[in-house]
């Protein structure tokens, strides 16, 4: 196109972005977010660049992830709650634990207070380190800002336990039985818990017992 004198549109730079990310060049893909669109008088977006931030955690490029973040915040563009979740997940996944409970404040004072969405990213990121205990603290942050969750939620937060729970998966239906035991979870009905991913068949251990104490939510 830049053959004929057509600077290339924003449809255009996304095509180039999806294709480079399909191939795995987050680092590519990167490129024409930070420099090539602005180049051609395009403007980068928050989606572009949670877009690459999710590509760089994949890879655990967590220099990039920084890079990137500061990029964006450096041209005013303001990240919403998904985007916060990429980074925290990032911080996590590298082990900076403080960073990402850090994190949570950062997000308060920026005007985008976390959601349990956020608070489960920090929570499996604890489990994934090794510290439950952490994990148990977060969760009842949670509870004390007034965030409960709800069957969704605790799906999600399943995911995530068994996308980034490690060798440290055994734990987690303890820890899922003391969320609920403890007030963090909204008043659930039994077929709530059907729509838990099992982790019986990852841990050995049966996590719908944890029914039980939901009986003090109704």
């Amino acid at each position: 196109m830049r053959r004929w004198g057509v600077s290339p549109s924003g449809p255009d730079h996304h095509a180039v972005v999806d294709a480079l990310l399909r191939e795995g060049l987050a680092a590519e893909a990167y490129g024409v977010v930070a420099k090539q669109m602005d180049a051609d008088g395009v403007r980068p977006g928050i989606l572009e660049f949670e877009r690459v931030l999710r590509a760089f955690r994949e890879n655990r490029s967590f220099d990039a992830v920084e890079e990137a973040f500061d990029e964006m915040l450096l041209r005013g563009l303001v990240p919403g709650a998904r985007v916060y979740d990429v980074y925290v997940g990032a911080l996590c996944d590298k082990g900076d634990l403080a960073g990402a409970r850090r994190m949570l404040g950062c997000m308060e004072r920026a005007g985008c207070p976390p959601g349990v969405t956020t608070f489960g990213v920090v929570v499996a990121g604890c489990v994934a380190a090794g510290d439950t205990d952490a994990a148990r603290e977060v969760a009842r942050e949670a509870a004390r800002r007034g965030l409960r969750w709800d069957a969704p939620a605790l799906s999600e937060l399943v995911g995530a336990l068994r996308l980034r729970g490690g060798g440290h998966l055994a734990r987690a239906p303890g820890l899922l039985l003391d969320i609920l035991c403890d007030g963090c979870a909204a008043g659930l009905d039994p077929s709530a818990f059907e729509q838990l991913p099992s982790l019986e068949e990852a841990t050995d251990q049966p996590v719908v017992g944890a029914a039980i104490c939901s009986d003090s939510y109704y």
